[in-house]
Parts: C-alpha cells; structure tokens; sequence
C-alpha cells in the first residue's frame, strides 16, 4: 500500500509540475521603437502615442512618446549604452548633444544625428515628467526631415 501510495503521489507531483509549467508565459521582450526598432526601452514602459510636430515643429516625420518607470539617470544610462553617439546612426551622421533644464523645470537631453543638407534627421530625447512623478520619464523618439 505504501509503495502506491508514493506512485500516485509521485505522479500527482509530476502532474502539478508540468502544469505549472505549461500554464507559464515566457518573458515579454522590452519594448522597442516602432521608428528606431534598435531602440529598445525597459520593461513597464509605455507609449503614450505618436506624435506629430509638436516637439520639433520645424521638422516633418514621424514621432513617438514613452512613459519609461525609471528615473531620469536610469533612462538616461540605457540610451547612452544603446546609441551611437559621436558616430552613425543608421547611415546618418552625429551632429550633437544637448543637455539642460527645460521652461518647466525638468532635466532634459537630446541627441541628434542629421544629414548636412537636413533631409534625414533622428532625435532622441529624456526628459523628466513636470511635475516631477516618482520614478517616471518620459523619453522622445523622432525621424523626420526639415
């Protein structure tokens, strides 16, 4: 009696393993930039829409927002690690950084990569929330031509 009785509690064990390993889903991936697919954001982050001209009005392309749950020198370390900055970005050349505090209060960075004659540029962009919201930033991903 025993030995059945630690046969089928064996199988019940199996049975509960495989279960739970079946009903299981595998990581998400971190999202990524529908413009820049390179650009991979953290996970929790969200895109709070496209955008049209708003941000950069003198160009004309394609923009999106991010709601990213980290802080601004987190965001900020994971782009730098991500981008080439000071060299190509998808054939388009590095042109500069800014660094600096925006009419709100909020730090922000932008790094920009553009042709010469302003047929192709690429912007990327962390900014903090104002009013500041804990552990939240927004970052800004444009593509566009002037």
């Amino acid at each position: 009696m025993n030995r059945l009785r630690a046969a089928v509690l064996s199988v019940g064990l199996a049975a509960a393993v495989l279960t739970g390993c079946s009903k299981a889903e595998p990581p998400k991936p971190d999202p990524s930039s529908s413009i820049l697919p390179a650009v991979t954001l953290p996970a929790g982050s969200t895109s709070t829409g496209v955008l049209g001209a708003q941000p950069f009005p003198r160009l004309n392309g394609d923009g999106e927002e991010w709601d990213v749950p980290l802080s601004f020198e987190q965001v900020k370390a994971r782009l730098t690690e991500q981008l080439p900055i000071g060299r190509m970005f998808d054939g388009v050349p590095y042109e500069s950084e800014e660094a600096g505090v925006d009419k709100l209060g909020g730090e922000t960075i932008l790094w920009y990569w553009a042709y010469k004659d302003r047929t192709r540029a690429i912007i990327v962009g962390v900014t903090e929330f104002q009013p500041k919201r804990d552990g939240h930033t927004r970052v800004l991903i444009y593509e566009g031509t002037s």
